[in-house]
């Protein structure tokens, strides 16, 4: 019982020893992390969770994008933005879109929403679509795919979409179809 007493008195005092050097060595122990950081490669990547990213134009809210998470690919310059709504600000009032994901690339200024897309207008149209491409500079909308537009006045479907969003005018590029619903289908 001794021995045992007397090696955790050795025990103890060498490692006050150990701390009390330690201390008055000061600094960092064994490892300076600032060199550390100077080692990550320029691409590092970047991972957020509950993301709100608004674009403003001289001073003026453009669109709002929220998503579950956010992908910063840095050399590539671009964000992928997963489970997401944006948000529109136009004249007319909001148009708000969801989808699975969005990839956002700042240099060219182009928002691309993919999987289950939807948007809907304040006038009640609601648009069905795989994918939407958006361009920023030109406030352009561009569903490449097959779409649906159903509405309180009518149903559109085709393939291929074109809407500009400064002129309000909407093209369809192919297979259109329309149904213009009159006031007995209304109620």
């Amino acid at each position: 019982m001794r021995k045992i007493k007397f090696l955790l008195l050795i025990s103890l005092a060498a490692l006050s020893l150990i701390c009390l050097v330690l201390f008055l060595r000061g600094g960092p122990m064994g490892f300076d992390p600032a060199k550390l950081v100077g080692l990550l490669p320029d691409d590092v990547d970047m991972r957020l969770s509950g993301v709100d990213y608004t674009e403003v134009t001289e001073g003026q809210r453009e669109w709002t994008l929220k998503a579950d998470t956010l992908r910063y690919f840095k050399k590539e310059n671009l964000m992928v933005f997963d489970r997401v709504g944006i948000t529109f600000f136009t004249q007319e009032g909001e148009i708000y879109m969801t989808g699975d994901q969005a990839r956002y690339n700042k240099k060219n200024k182009k928002v691309h929403l993919v999987g289950k897309v939807k948007a809907k207008d304040p006038k009640g149209y609601i648009l069905s679509t795989s994918r939407l491409v958006y361009d920023i500079q030109t406030r352009i909308v561009f569903a490449p795919d097959r779409f649906q537009i159903t509405g309180p006045k009518l149903d559109l479907d085709g393939l291929g979409l074109s809407l500009n969003m400064k002129e309000s005018r909407l093209k369809v590029l192919n297979q259109t179809q329309l149904l213009i619903k009159t006031p007995s289908q209304l109620l």
